[in-house]
Order: C-alpha cells, then structure tokens, then sequence
C-alpha cells in the first residue's frame, strides 16, 4: 500500500507542526469531510447577524404540512400500518 506524507497543521495544544505518514487508506480519512463542511457552515450562519437557522438538513416547521402529517399518522395508528412503518424495514 503506497504510503503519502501528510502535514498536519496544528498539534496538540498549539504545538508545532508535525508530520504523519499515512497510507492511502489513512489519508482519506484525515480529509475534510461533509458532515465537518456543514457543521462549519452552521457555525458560520450563528454569526451571521440577520441569518435564520432552520437546523442542519432539519425541516422547517409548516403548520400546514405538520397537520397532515398529524392526520396520516392517526390514520395509520387507527389501521395498523404504522406499526408496520416503523418496525419493519429492508434490510441493507
């Protein structure tokens, strides 16, 4: 397995700047990755003045979409079906 050198911009607690060696497998998993990238951007939007946060893939709360969704759960409880819904799922 190839192996890539790596730098690692801050060490723990602010000491120099080390270097790893990582395989190819290793350095994949030292990248930036989505969930980081949102997560920034969330802290981004906090102070942000002006910036309404509606959560990190979160939907907004829709009065009217929030009473359907009331009324097809209530229909599925009276039915059986959510049960069924929420219990069994596919597999992977």
């Amino acid at each position: 397995m190839a192996r890539q050198q790596v730098r690692c911009q801050f060490g723990p607690l602010g000491s120099a700047v080390k270097r790893y060696d990582f395989s190819r497998f290793g350095n994949k998993f030292t990248q930036h990755s989505g969930i980081a990238q949102l997560m920034d951007d969330m802290n981004e939007g906090l102070r942000s003045p002006g910036a309404i946060m509606l959560g990190g893939g979160n939907p907004a709360s829709i009065p009217a979409m929030e009473q359907y969704f009331n009324a097809l759960w209530r229909e599925m409880l009276d039915d059986g079906s959510m049960s069924e819904a929420r219990c069994n799922y596919d597999g992977p």
